[in-house]
């Protein structure tokens, strides 16, 4: 409920500042230029939301309350007009079960069902060789490819993998991220210069021009 209600105070406080509103976990490292790299290709108009795309297969829910599935909450993005359709819509009471009182169902489900009754879908967010570029593991995880087929990952998203390939090569978010990573990351994307290779940070960052606005859970 606490990011239901945060979401509430973005809209009252700060909607209309921002196009694109990013939720993520305290454990979820986000590159944020690869992020808007891949919004500035959507417009924040249109009722879309952005994250890793999974299967809806909890059966504390009925799957036909969300049949697109839904993002994992460890990141997720919402268009300016997804956001105002959720406050002035769903949060308002119009739409049968979504609902800002305690609800068993995890938030991530939860939003999707919210989200799916006021015509907001989930969008592609694979990279173009079909890899997805929000993970729901760590970076050692991903570049590791260490999940074996039985793996529950694997029966639950929505865009598996290409087969030997786990690992976009322009990743969005890291999730299960021990806080030392955090460091390592930063460290390694916007402080190690490789000779003969230019540097590619600061012309991401003056070529999209996207706002977002950041919401941490505490």
């Amino acid at each position: 409920m606490k990011t239901f209600h945060a979401f509430k105070y973005i809209y009252k406080h700060h909607f209309g500042k921002y196009d694109w509103f990013l939720k993520a976990d305290d454990d979820t490292y986000i590159v944020m230029e690869n992020l808007k790299k891949m919004l500035a290709a959507h417009s924040s108009e249109e009722p879309r939301y952005f994250g890793l795309h999974m299967k809806q297969n909890d059966e504390r829910m009925d799957a036909n309350l969300a049949p697109d599935g839904y993002m994992t909450g460890a990141a997720y993005v919402l268009s300016s007009e997804s956001l105002k359709r959720l406050a002035t819509h769903a949060f308002r009471g119009e739409t049968p079960n979504c609902s800002l009182v305690t609800n068993e169902t995890g938030e991530d489900l939860l939003m999707a069902q919210c989200l799916h009754q006021v015509g907001v879908k989930p969008a592609d967010t694979r990279d173009s060789e079909g890899n997805n570029q929000f993970s729901h593991f760590d970076v050692e995880t991903m570049v590791n490819g260490n999940l074996s087929e039985e793996y529950w990952y694997w029966r639950h998203v929505v865009w598996p993998q290409p087969e030997g390939n786990q690992q976009t090569k322009v990743p969005i978010s890291f999730h299960y991220m021990a806080p030392h990573k955090f460091y390592f990351m930063e460290s390694l994307i916007y402080n190690t210069k490789i000779v003969g290779v230019k540097n590619l940070q600061m012309f991401e960052r003056e070529n999209y021009n996207v706002s977002l606005s950041p919401i941490a859970r505490t």
